[in-house]
């Protein structure tokens, strides 16, 4: 169970990361689709890290390297050029994982999810 749930821990935090970037770096696309999979992520983490709490510190361990694994991610689904995105995290593990994190300052959660274009999808 433990090896399975790392690795759990691990893919949430990297979809959780790329989410956060494209929300930060791209506001004009920010979409309820964006919001909700930031949310799954973080409640899919927590559920993880309650049923085996040894492994509450497990995505602390592994976000600096889960962030360089969701940069290039983040850099194909939004079009960016990588020098655009910050090469070192512009937030922590516990902010990324903080369901309050997002509804501040840069992050702001807002009713976003206007018409695009077909090509475009949150």
């Amino acid at each position: 169970m433990g090896r399975g749930d790392r690795r759990e821990i691990r893919s949430r935090t990297e979809v959780l990361i790329a989410h956060l970037l494209k929300w930060e770096f791209q506001p004009a696309h920010r979409c309820h689709g964006w919001q909700a999979s930031i949310t799954e992520q973080r409640i899919w983490i927590g559920n993880i890290i309650k049923d085996s709490p040894s492994l509450r510190r497990y995505p602390s361990q592994v976000f600096d390297e889960a962030y360089r694994d969701a940069l290039p991610v983040a850099v194909r689904e939004t079009g960016l050029r990588k020098p655009h995105l910050p090469s070192e995290p512009p937030f922590t593990a516990k902010q990324a994982l903080d369901g309050d994190f997002g509804r501040a300052a840069r992050f702001q959660w807002t009713a976003f999810c206007e018409f695009k274009p077909a090509a475009f999808s949150c």
